[in-house]
């Protein structure tokens, strides 16, 4: 009985390695990117500030694609955050984005606003007058 049982699910898990194997391949190689598009939209391409006092920048991520999962991040400057970091979106969907912004030297800076995923890369400036 225990012989048994030891061998189903030795067969189980054999069958579930070859099921995940199966779905990687078949998203590294066959996925079609061609029915892919999104926007990256910002309230302000260029923001004045101070030291120490943040601002908050709204934006919206439009898919107009097929379903897509992104990956949100600024590059420029460390003292930002940006939420959310991840967002999987459907076919026909927006969803908000926030960066705050809170400097901590003052200065001219330039951010940029990425979201990407397997299929698209998006890039958006902020300009940052600190003063």
């Amino acid at each position: 009985m225990v012989k048994s049982i030891s061998w189903i699910l030795l067969f189980l898990s054999a069958l579930l390695a070859f099921i995940s194997v199966v779905i990687l391949i078949e998203k590294l190689f066959f996925t079609n990117c061609t029915n892919s598009y999104s926007e990256l939209i910002l309230e302000y391409d260029e923001i004045y500030t101070e030291v120490g006092r943040g601002k908050l920048v709204k934006g919206y991520l439009s898919n107009k694609g097929i379903e897509d999962e992104f990956r949100l991040s600024v590059d420029g400057i460390k003292w930002s955050v940006i939420k959310p970091e991840k967002m999987r979106l459907n076919e026909n969907e927006t969803e908000e984005i926030f960066v705050y912004i809170s400097p901590i030297k003052s200065g001219k800076f330039d951010a940029k606003i990425k979201a990407e995923s397997y299929c698209q890369k998006h890039q958006e400036s902020i300009v940052i007058h600190v003063t």
